[in-house]
């Protein structure tokens, strides 16, 4: 197996989900890897767009660009989660919606991201 370590690790409430998000670096091929997943279920209200910081990381893994994965999208809904990585360091889980959400899981998802 690839050899990676842990280099941080967050939480956020989202929507009245908790959740976590677990960042690893893999050095063979220099990208970070997240873990992401939630408990609760996730109600909008009347809101339809939200991004919440879940952790900064440490100074020498910082990314080049700014960079936004796609975790989870439906389109049926018009729901999609985001992870976004600035530059400086900070992650934030964007969730964009057109209509409000009710009772929506947060997806575990795992993806990387190139340094």
């Amino acid at each position: 197996s690839v050899s990676r370590m842990k280099i941080a690790t967050g939480r956020a409430n989202i929507y009245g989900c908790d959740v976590t998000l677990d960042v690893f670096y893999i050095p063979a091929i220099h990208s970070l890897v997240f873990e992401t997943k939630g408990s609760g279920h996730m109600t909008t209200g009347g809101q339809t767009g939200h991004a919440a910081k879940v952790l900064t990381l440490p100074s020498n893994y910082l990314p080049a660009n700014e960079l936004s994965v796609c975790i989870c999208a439906n389109m049926q809904l018009k729901f999609g989660v985001s992870l976004i990585v600035q530059t400086n360091g900070d992650v934030m889980f964007g969730v964009t919606s057109s209509e409000p959400i009710r009772g929506f899981e947060w997806p575990s998802a795992m993806g990387f991201i190139p340094l």
